[in-house]
């Protein structure tokens, strides 16, 4: 059912809803909530600035002097938890400024201005299809520590899968929220789940990763578990990515415009230049779809870890960064491998949109795709074919970023601005750090 404000009202009396939370997603990929009463609901929805909260507080980058910010419901996006014992629910937001007009450093609105700019460019019936794989540790608490619950490994059956219980239980209440579960396993190490959702349109793949992790860690808790995205949070473990698989199609005829069966590799020539474009910024990407110091200890480039690394792209290749699966002509995609949970979903979508629109726009014709293991070449081989890498830390990533004059375009001046200070002082915080390894090492030089 579409809701307009007046239906949306009369399913929250008609379902038994007792609060809802009003939900953002801040710069750096926070979710944040406010909880409104029920039988308040109506009087913030009728507020024509919408309900004021603290913006220079709530991760969006802005000065105190002028930190007044509105949400206003997206009742689009109204979702029941079915988890909680008081009926709630939950609706994302978007932020207004103090002057009643669009936040325009809310990367929601940044991903809709992506999307309208792709309409402009390619047409108006485009959609920019994303499908990212979910995955997490599911760990519990003992003694303080935070441990790994199970023994089991890939696709291990429910006798070694500690998970496969409470994975169960996520997939039927993520179901019930509307969002359909396609595949449910154990992931390669000990102690870590995956469940996958259909392919979705760019805004709603992004706003459903927010329900999503909100769901499962809850479900988790309810368990006595604890559910982290965190990209690597054992280093002798396969770190956390968020694998996206994309493709653009028209949604008015359902033309899968990456799809070729003509091509050598099934590949239409707007997939190969979207790939182009994707190598072309993949550097200054990094700091947006990898954007934590924790990111980085994912992406080292060792074999048993799978990180996607090297700026190469390849059919079934995991070692590349851009692998194209094994598909029909129809689900022709390819699957863009760096990125990880950590990110903004709205602002890694719209950056990985842009790219790939500049790819199209400029004609970036990639590189042969690379069939062998990257991992397992020598460095004269992969300088011989050109292989380069992406960066090795957040700070190189924010140089890189602060070079790539598409990726401001897209956020917008203030906004890139923001978000370069804010990560370099994150990054620089981190620098500072001595850890025991380093005392264990240099205590005696």
């Amino acid at each position: 059912m579409s809701l307009d404000k007046t239906n949306f009202l009369e399913t929250i009396e008609k379902e038994g809803v007792k609060f809802v939370n009003l939900i953002y997603v801040d710069l750096f990929g926070r979710t944040r909530s406010m909880l409104v009463p029920s039988n308040k609901l109506k009087g913030h929805l009728e507020n024509g600035s919408g309900t004021g909260f603290d913006g220079s507080s709530g991760g969006l980058g802005l000065v105190i002097e002028r930190s007044d910010a509105f949400l206003k419901a997206d009742i689009s996006t109204f979702t029941i938890f079915p988890w909680e014992e008081e009926k709630t629910a939950g609706v994302i937001c978007n932020i207004y400024g103090h002057d009643g007009k669009p936040l325009q450093s809310y990367p929601r609105f940044i991903l809709k201005r992506t999307i309208d700019n792709m309409r402009k460019e390619l047409g108006g019936d485009i959609e920019a299809m994303f499908g990212p794989e979910m995955e997490w540790y599911y760990l519990k608490k003992i003694d303080g520590e935070l441990l790994i619950v199970d023994e089991g490994g890939y696709m291990s059956p429910p006798s070694s899968d500690k998970g496969y219980e409470p994975k169960k239980e996520m997939a039927s209440v993520l179901e019930q929220m509307g969002i359909m579960p396609d595949k449910i396993h154990h992931e390669v190490p000990h102690s870590k789940g995956e469940i996958n959702f259909e392919p979705l349109s760019a805004l709603k793949a992004a706003d459903t990763i927010v329900f999503y992790k909100r769901a499962v860690k809850a479900i988790a808790e309810k368990r006595g578990l604890v559910v982290t995205f965190m990209p690597k949070p054992y280093a002798e473990r396969v770190g956390t990515g968020m694998h996206t698989h994309i493709n653009l199609m028209n949604a008015k005829t359902g033309e899968n415009l990456f799809s070729d069966i003509n091509s050598k590799y099934g590949l239409s020539q707007y997939a190969l230049y979207f790939i182009g474009g994707l190598l072309a910024h993949a550097k200054a990407l990094a700091a947006v779809a990898t954007p934590t110091v924790n990111s980085y200890k994912r992406l080292v480039p060792v074999p048993r870890f799978e990180a996607p690394v090297y700026l190469s792209w390849g059919m079934y290749n995991r070692s590349a960064l851009i692998r194209i699966p094994a598909s029909s002509p129809k689900k022709v995609r390819f699957e863009y491998r760096p990125v990880d949970a950590a990110c903004n979903p709205y602002l890694a979508f719209a950056c990985i949109i842009e790219a790939g629109i500049d790819g199209i726009k400029k004609k970036i014709v990639p590189p042969d795709p690379i069939e062998e293991s990257v991992y397992h070449m020598s460095v004269e081989e992969r300088r011989k074919r050109g292989i380069d890498r992406l960066p090795a830390s957040l700070g190189e990533a924010l140089d890189e970023m602060e070079k790539d004059a598409l990726i401001q375009r897209v956020m917008g001046d203030q906004t890139f601005e923001k978000y370069l200070v804010i990560k370099r002082n994150e990054w620089l915080e981190y620098c500072t750090l001595v850890t025991d390894w380093e005392r264990k090492e240099y205590l005696d030089v």
